[in-house]
């Protein structure tokens, strides 16, 4: 039965993922973000939009519109349209 193997597949898993998972805790303890393509800021921008998240989402409500009339269809679904809104 799944009940009896989930000692197996918990191990497994636990093997697998545990230095991940202690290696973010302790990014996270120390403060670091794994994602360096960002600015420095970017933890404490993140921080605080999600002490806001009636404002955030307030004002994705009022941007989506305009984010999606500069969207085009591709083949592969919709995407941002790098050439509308430049001068030619």
């Amino acid at each position: 039965s799944v009940l009896s193997e989930l000692p197996q597949t918990w191990s497994a898993y636990l093997s697998r993922w545990s230095p991940l998972i202690r290696s973010l805790e302790t990014d996270l303890e120390l403060g670091r973000a794994h994602d360096t393509k960002r600015g420095e800021d970017t933890p404490a921008r993140i921080s605080v939009l999600s002490e806001l998240p009636q404002t955030w989402s307030a004002y994705l409500s009022r941007w989506s519109p305009l984010i999606r009339s500069l969207e085009t269809d591709l083949e592969l679904g919709r995407a941002h349209d790098t050439k509308r809104g430049e001068d030619t």
